[in-house]
């Protein structure tokens, strides 16, 4: 099997299923893929270290789907670190 060619992916969604496939499906591609339900801990989890890429899910509350959510913690990654990459 061939080396993972990124070191670190941050998958972000509130959906437990979607976080398991990600992890499947990206692991091949990054040495580590983690995976949060919560944003803040993914945002604090961003402090030990630079992401290769964040995957970030745009609701996250019960019938959202305007993405305020989602873009509240894109600016607050952005905050962190402005080079960040994050797939929304």
């Amino acid at each position: 099997m061939a080396q993972p060619q990124f070191s670190r992916c941050i998958v972000i969604d509130d959906d437990p299923d979607i976080l398991l496939s990600a992890r499947l499906l990206l692991r091949d591609l990054f040495r580590q893929v983690e995976t949060f339900q919560a944003p803040d801990e993914a945002v604090a989890a961003l402090s030990a270290g630079c992401a290769d890429v964040v995957l970030l899910d745009a609701n996250f509350g019960r019938g959202a789907t305007n993405a305020a959510e989602g873009f509240h913690w894109l600016s607050e990654i952005r905050r962190q670190d402005p080079s960040a990459v994050v797939v929304m």
